[in-house]
């Protein structure tokens, strides 16, 4: 008989903290559940550890493959997957004991395609503070909203809804979807997409997920031209929008786009060197969706007016605007 649950953990060069993790899984106050570990391409010991649990407990599943990146992994785990379910935990992290006990119980009970649950932001040198901390199941407070709703935290930054790790899925969600792989930031290119598709969305107040803020961690690395990635994912967003007619929540998802593109484009890249092809790519973007914003409630006349140099010219930008801020 097929799982309940898949719980897919897609694993690269984590040995320090894959047991922690494998074992808050496997001491799941629910027990009906398959375990996807997916090494994607580890050099460190990641492929022994994974086998010798594989060994200790028969819910695990191991798939070995060349390393393509998270969302490569988690497309894997997906694919493989026969839980009627889906949860997603990074190797690095760890969860409370009754997550999964929790998230389906909501589930079932508000018939939600979605379940999510808050989490705590762990330094890595702080871990033992939080190792003996237990959920509360009779202080649960549940809100219900819908796909329009979710998408629209989304473009708030609402980093809760954003993310894969802290929720579980209904599996019919991912037919169609998948992540999108080679970028970083590949949570904010689904997340849109795979909101839309629900009915009821349920948001529960427990912090029942560990995330553990690591040196090295992809979060915590230096700026680089990949992460001008969440550029296009956000800029993805708006054509989403667009091409759904959403029309209510366009003007907000426009300004999101506009606020992250010109912080990035003028700040974080003056550090960078050879990204003139990417510098091109994005102004192309941002001339894509000029003229719309032109009629945006959200952007203010003085804004409007500034982005028009932009528009013209970045260089003049630079030097008018972006200058005499500094």
């Amino acid at each position: 008989m097929d799982p309940i649950i898949s719980i897919i953990v897609p694993i690269y060069n984590v040995g320090k903290y894959l047991p922690k993790c494998i074992e808050s899984i496997l001491n799941q106050t629910f027990k009906d559940f398959e375990l996807i570990l997916v090494n994607d391409g580890s050099t460190d010991n990641c492929k022994e550890i994974c086998e010798k649990y594989k060994r200790m407990d028969s819910r695990i599943i191991v798939a070995n493959k060349k390393n393509g990146g998270l969302s490569s992994a988690r497309n894997l785990g997906i694919d493989i997957s026969k839980g009627d379910y889906i949860g997603f935990v990074d190797s690095d992290d760890f969860i409370d004991v009754h997550m999964y006990e929790i998230l389906l119980n909501t589930i079932n009970a508000y018939d939600s395609d979605i379940v999510i649950c808050d989490y705590y932001k762990v330094n890595e040198y702080d871990i033992k503070k939080y190792e003996k901390m237990k959920s509360n199941n009779k202080d649960i407070k549940v809100e219900n909203i819908n796909n329009i709703d979710a998408i629209e935290r989304i473009i708030t930054r609402d980093i809760k809804i954003v993310v894969a790790w802290n929720k579980i899925y209904k599996r019919s969600l991912f037919d169609n979807l998948r992540y999108k792989e080679g970028v970083i930031c590949e949570d904010e290119f689904l997340a849109h997409r795979i909101f839309y598709k629900c009915n009821k969305v349920s948001i529960i107040n427990q912090k029942l997920y560990y995330y553990i803020q690591r040196k090295g961690s992809i979060i915590n690395s230096p700026f680089s031209s990949k992460d001008f990635d969440k550029i296009y994912a956000i800029k993805d967003r708006v054509d989403f929008l667009n091409e759904k007619k959403i029309t209510n929540l366009i003007d907000k998802a426009e300004k999101s786009f506009m606020d992250y593109f010109v912080w990035n484009y003028f700040t974080e890249c003056q550090r960078l060197e050879n990204i003139e092809y990417e510098l091109k790519r994005l102004k192309k973007e941002f001339n894509s969706v000029f003229y719309r914003i032109l009629d945006n409630k959200f952007i203010s006349l003085n804004e409007k007016i500034t982005l028009f140099i932009l528009y013209l010219s970045p260089y003049l930008y630079n030097k008018l605007v972006i200058n005499r801020e500094l």
